[in-house]
Parts: structure tokens; C-alpha cells; sequence
């Protein structure tokens, strides 16, 4: 599964729902983004993965962070967590806590998702010799 181009549609769309103000399914995407962003990565290192079927972005991100350390990205991965199921799922009177700048620091947050992804987490021989070699 391609996980990291699955991502990228849902990392364009959080920024464009800006756009049209549709901030709390902005923050959704951004988080749905940084989801498969990190899928990507263990995707690469463990294709076998529980983690790939569910939504843990804490427990993923923990699994990566052991080759690919970032602490600094663990805090924005459990904000990416918390807010995974409550932008999903909001009951209507929670919705003024989505405004225009909530959205825009979740669309930072993926970027940095992806930065890490793209410039941190490159495949070194052994993660495609896991990937190829079953």
C-alpha cells in the first residue's frame, strides 16, 4: 500500500478547506494526512504492522522514533491523536473551537509530519531488504 501518496490528498484538502472555512474537517484531514505520513515510514520497517490498521498516531510515531528519533514531534503527534476523533466526530456545540488558526497550525503540523517523513526517515538497506524480501 502506498501510504505516503494516500496522504497527500488529504494534506492538500486540509489546506484548501480553509480556504471555503470549513475548519474542523481542515483539522480532520491534517490529521488523516499525518496518519499516513507515518504509515508510510512503518510501513517500510514492519509491512506486517497491527499499527497499520488502526489510527494509534502515538504508538506508530513510538515505533518509528526508535531508528528515526525526533522527540520534538512527539507532543504535535499526540495533539495529532487527540484531535483524530474529536474533528471527526464533533457534537455541535463543540464546534467554535475550530477556527481559521486552529486549522492553520494542523496544516503546519503535517508539514512537519512530512518534512520528517522526506528528509529524516530514509530507507536505509535493511528497511527495503524487510520490504522486498518476504
Amino acid at each position: 500500500m502506498d501510504y505516503y501518496n494516500l496522504a497527500e490528498e488529504p494534506f492538500s484538502t486540509a489546506a484548501e478547506l480553509i480556504d471555503i472555512g470549513r475548519y474542523r474537517m481542515s483539522v480532520h484531514m491534517s490529521t488523516l494526512a499525518m496518519d499516513l505520513y507515518l504509515k508510510s515510514v512503518l510501513y517500510r520497517i514492519d509491512p506486517r504492522s497491527d499499527y497499520l490498521v488502526g489510527h494509534d498516531h502515538i504508538g506508530i510515531f513510538r515505533l518509528i522514533e526508535k531508528r528515526y528519533p525526533k522527540p520534538e514531534l512527539s507532543s504535535l503527534v499526540k495533539l495529532s491523536r487527540k484531535y483524530f476523533n474529536s474533528s471527526r466526530y464533533s457534537k455541535t456545540e463543540d464546534l467554535s473551537i475550530y477556527t481559521k488558526q486552529l486549522a492553520q497550525e494542523f496544516v503546519a503540523y503535517a508539514q512537519q509530519i512530512k518534512n520528517y517523513v522526506d528528509n529524516d526517515c530514509a530507507a536505509s538497506i535493511d528497511d527495503l531488504k524487510n520490504r522486498f524480501d518476504r
